[in-house]
């Protein structure tokens, strides 16, 4: 590849769960690599940051020329609607660049540059599961087509992830690569604070797709057997949360369980080592980065296998049915009493989220953009400046 490579960095600054966290580690990890080529960030966005540029990273990588970041907080509709009319792409603001490289739905205009897009998941093609408001999968939905139509390449993070897009999307497979994430961020974490009583912690938005109502009549069913287990959940509320948090008040368990809302880094590496075990009873997944972090700071875990979880979390957690309560209870029980069967999962966790590092991750996606072909009349055709721009 030939030149820089452009990111959309927007929700890496912005957003501190998810597709942020992505961002923020992919470029980390690309930017430590001699095979990689220049990354310029692109970042214009009206959010405030709700991370630091020193909690990037990136300031060795800066100083060498490798990394730059490119921020003006200007709105997304404001950027944009100019670029439209002035039938522009965000490579036109950022300098020529050899690609493109989007890494959130709510993608920006490009006008020369070949593109990529990493497509999570599909949650939301599934009209029965009201996982997100109509309004927005809509919007996902339109977006997520536009990017699959304009890309050279498309990424994954897992197989199922990668089926589900050829399935709904129509994506011809050759054009598709399969991009794991890294889970082994929070290793260099110093901890924070956390509860100094054993607890049993889940990390997740509160929303219906994670399903946390599982798990609170799992600890109904305990607390009749006599057995008491405090639950810490950390995680803003989200789209359908309201079903859970009632019945959360009106649960005979309400004082053993802690909402938590959104921690820091490092009180949530804290929590995560000092769990006792760690449960996460989501209904779909195009990765699960929580519980492979979990594992990975050794703490023995319970997942449903729903979507991408079976894959990715393999022999490393024990799987559960999301929506089977009892089956919940009866694998809390046992391993909250039993530090050996505990001791042998922790190790299983430990070796299987040992698998999946950021520089691999990074290396995946350096492979896929070599895959890429370059532009089509890459000298005078693409300095014409009269061609739509590919986005937006």
């Amino acid at each position: 590849m030939n030149g820089p490579v452009l990111l959309d960095f927007r929700s890496a600054l912005v957003n501190r769960e998810g597709t942020g966290r992505a961002a923020r580690e992919w470029v980390r990890a690309l930017a430590a690599r001699e095979d990689c080529p220049e990354l310029r960030l692109f970042a214009w966005t009206w959010a405030r940051a709700a991370v630091s540029e020193a909690e990037l990273g990136l300031e060795a990588a800066v100083a060498a020329g490798r990394v730059r970041m490119l921020r003006r907080r200007l709105p997304h509709t404001l950027v944009s609607r100019a670029l439209r009319i002035a039938r522009r792409g965000i490579d036109d603001l950022a300098g020529d660049a050899a690609l493109v490289q989007h890494l959130q739905l709510r993608h920006l205009s490009v006008r020369r540059a070949p593109q990529c897009a990493v497509l999570y998941d599909i949650l939301w093609n599934d009209a029965a599961a009201p996982w997100i408001g109509a309004d927005a999968a809509g919007r996902m939905a339109a977006d997520a087509r536009t990017l699959v139509r304009r890309c050279a390449r498309i990424q994954a993070p897992s197989a199922a992830a990668a089926h589900d897009l050829v399935a709904t999307l129509g994506i011809d497979p050759a054009r598709l690569d399969v991009v794991p994430l890294g889970a082994d961020h929070l290793l260099r974490v110093a901890p924070g604070a956390a509860p100094g009583t054993p607890f049993l912690f889940t990390a997740a938005r509160v929303d219906a797709r994670k399903n946390h109502v599982t798990v609170l009549r799992a600890l109904e069913r305990l607390a009749r057997a006599g057995t008491h287990v405090p639950w810490v959940v950390a995680g803003p509320s989200g789209h359908g949360a309201e079903p859970f948090l009632r019945a959360l008040d009106a649960s005979p368990v309400r004082r053993s369980v802690q909402l938590a809302g959104a921690l820091s880094e490092a009180d949530l590496a804290a929590h995560y080592r000092a769990a006792r075990l760690f449960v996460f009873p989501s209904l779909g997944e195009g990765f699960g980065l929580p519980p492979l972090e979990a594992m990975g700071l050794g703490t023995a875990t319970l997942a449903s296998p729903a979507g991408s979880l079976g894959e990715v979390l393999a022999e490393g957690a024990v799987l559960l049915p999301p929506e089977d309560p009892a089956a919940w209870a009866d694998a809390i029980d046992r391993l909250w009493h039993d530090p050996s069967q505990r001791a042998a999962w922790e190790e299983r966790g430990r070796a299987q989220a040992a698998l999946f590092t950021w520089d691999r991750a990074a290396a995946a996606l350096l492979e896929s953009w070599r895959r890429v072909p370059p532009a089509p009349g890459s000298g005078a055709a693409r300095g014409s400046g009269h061609r739509r721009p590919s986005g937006g």
